[in-house]
């Protein structure tokens, strides 16, 4: 892991180094460069090197001289990442907890609503059973009237 670090780090210099040096930034050779040029090839004894301006070696220094804060705020950025991974992956397996859940939810859900259904079929048919005609109390009390009647009509017919 500090290899890791080590290596944005440098790829964080070299970016800001870049991002510093203007796009237009060629290094000639010393014998083609013009008077203006930001960047030159020479050579200092037995060493070849790239040399450039002092306003630009300024900016490279300042860059260099950042490079342990930028490095600190790598290492934040990245214990950031890490602490956002484990919480993405926190999130999405309580996102699964939850979409199982839901699913058994609707499964009991759907098991509740057919129970309903049949009790409802089961509470009409009582109903209609109840008030069949053979189970109306007029009915019952029209059957004893007649047959009350029919009663005192043969014991009339026998007395007499």
């Amino acid at each position: 892991m500090l290899g890791f670090r080590r290596f944005v780090s440098l790829v964080t210099l070299l970016v800001f180094t870049l991002g510093a040096l203007p796009a237009s930034a060629k290094c000639y050779e010393i014998s083609e460069a013009p008077l203006d040029a930001d960047c030159v090839v020479m050579s200092h004894g037995s060493q070849r090197g790239v040399w450039f301006r002092l306003d630009k070696a300024d900016e490279l220094r300042k860059l260099k001289l950042k490079q342990p804060e930028l490095e600190l705020q790598v290492f934040e950025l990245e214990k950031i990442v890490t602490l956002r991974t484990q919480q993405v992956k926190e999130l999405s397996q309580a996102m699964d907890s939850q979409s199982s859940a839901l699913a058994t939810m609707k499964v009991t859900n759907n098991l509740l609503v057919k129970q309903k259904n049949q009790t409802d079929r089961d509470l009409k048919a009582e109903i209609e059973k109840r008030q069949a005609w053979y189970r109306s109390p007029y009915l019952w009390f029209g059957v004893g009237v007649a047959t009350t009647l029919a009663a005192g009509a043969g014991l009339v017919y026998l007395v007499k």
